[in-house]
């Protein structure tokens, strides 16, 4: 006879994360912010190449009891604890970063891979540039590109609120120079970019010519542009003194 029990793996997963939950039956504990997390050291080198690695490795932390985990939020922890228990993947948005982070760590490429997507379907006005850099930060040229559709879709709402002017001078300028920039009128667009150099004038002002290159010219309402040569002539005599 040859038979298969089809929910097998899942009546043990289940059993597993229980014992778990218990702390029963548990052979390490990982340690995560003054957090301690009692689990199997099989399940965890199961689903990731950096536990596998370090258990298995002849370093001492693989026979330790209790084992630091460093870089690694508790919330990210435990998020990605129950995704390996259970194969379920649950996270809130301000959550999304540090889950990707501890999956890049753990070489967990399903986990990394779904909290950036869930990052991608929840930007808005208020965290899209805080995602554009992180993404950048991590090399995710997807979540990066997504960033930037989405803030050259909602330019004139981006350009108002106060991390527009957090933008590195890479992202501003690959971000004027979009074809896909919406935007009511190109003046937003010019006071847009001042306002980003008067925040930081003494590090900024260098960078106005190349940002006005990006502009529309064009387009520019008569009186802004003459008020743009005042604006730099006066943030020149300024630099000066």
């Amino acid at each position: 006879m040859d038979v298969t029990k089809e929910v097998h793996s899942n009546d043990v997963l289940r059993e597993l994360n229980d014992l778990r939950k218990r702390a029963e039956l548990t052979d390490v504990v990982l340690v995560v912010e003054g957090r301690c997390f009692p689990c199997h050291r099989a399940i965890l080198a199961s689903c990731s190449p950096y536990f596998h690695g370090l258990f298995t490795s002849d370093y001492a932390e693989a026979k330790q009891e209790r084992i630091r985990i460093q870089d690694v939020s508790g919330v990210a922890m435990a998020t990605f604890l129950d995704y390996a228990y259970t194969g379920r993947l649950q996270m809130e948005p301000d959550q999304a970063q540090a889950v990707m982070s501890a999956a890049r760590i753990f070489q967990v490429d399903f986990v990394g891979r779904k909290a950036a997507e869930y990052m991608k379907d929840h930007l808005n006005v208020f965290n899209c540039v805080d995602v554009l850099m992180y993404a950048d930060m991590q090399g995710d040229c997807g979540l990066v590109e997504a960033s930037k559709t989405y803030m050259a879709s909602r330019f004139d709402k981006l350009a108002l609120h106060p991390t527009f002017v957090q933008l590195p001078l890479n992202h501003l300028q690959s971000l004027l120079d979009r074809d896909d920039l919406m935007t009511n009128s190109e003046d937003n667009v010019v006071q847009a970019a001042l306002r980003w150099v008067h925040f930081n004038l003494a590090g900024r002002l260098q960078h106005l010519s190349a940002l006005s290159r990006s502009l529309r010219q064009s387009l520019i309402s008569s009186t802004l542009l003459v008020e743009m040569e005042s604006i730099t002539v006066n943030l020149e005599q300024v630099s000066l003194q």
